[in-house]
């Protein structure tokens, strides 16, 4: 969107459902809501990205809940060096959102290389 198309909104809002095979300890449904803000100019690519999760557990884990909330944060930068050729940098942060000490983790990754498009 906007006057040169260098801006671009993602909106997703998603349900998955999973079941193992056998007593039903990983079974469970989430639901999912995100959206990314994209900008490109002058063969650079940033992306901005925000998600929510809930999962709902149809046995309760370690018999302490049967849902969980965690959230994330991502951010990428592309440079294009060729058509076929970019480097790429992306962090992510997801954190749980509970009171349960069994249950709480926060995570932080770096990554970057290059991108190959053939």
């Amino acid at each position: 969107w906007g006057p040169d198309r260098r801006w671009n909104t993602q909106l997703l809002v998603s349900r998955r459902s999973n079941e193992d095979n056998g007593a039903g300890y990983f079974d469970y449904v989430r639901w999912a809501a995100g959206g990314e803000l994209t900008h490109r100019h002058a063969g650079w690519e940033t992306s901005l990205g925000v998600g929510l999760n809930h999962y709902n557990y149809r046995q309760n884990r370690f018999g302490t809940f049967s849902d969980r909330w965690d959230w994330s944060l991502t951010w990428s930068v592309e440079k294009r060096l060729h058509p076929r050729w970019k480097l790429r940098a992306d962090y992510r942060r997801e954190q749980a959102l509970t009171d349960t000490h069994t249950d709480e983790y926060s995570v932080n990754e770096i990554a970057a290389g290059v991108v190959w498009e053939f």
